[in-house]
């Protein structure tokens, strides 16, 4: 099994507080942006669209969380750094 094949469960805890957490640095940084979190299975256990941030983006952010849980290659592989969304 390699260790992209391996999937962790997430609490509705731990997923609001990845949240808080992107929330955070992303005000600190004064960019706003969306931020979901999936569980294992590709469903939303949060999602966050900061106020000023794309209408879009919580869709895009979505997308990116599934692509990075079942994507063929790693999300640093497939969208440069600091890519918007």
């Amino acid at each position: 099994m390699e260790s992209s094949d391996i999937k962790f469960s997430v609490s509705h805890l731990a997923a609001q507080a990845v949240v808080f957490a992107v929330v955070e640095r992303a005000r600190a940084l004064g960019v706003p942006r969306s931020v979901a979190v999936l569980d294992a299975s590709g469903v939303v256990m949060a999602l966050c669209r900061m106020a000023g941030a794309p209408l879009v983006s919580s869709e895009v952010a979505q997308g990116k969380a599934f692509t990075a849980l079942f994507g063929p290659s790693p999300p640093s592989e497939v969208l440069p750094p600091g890519w918007p969304g």
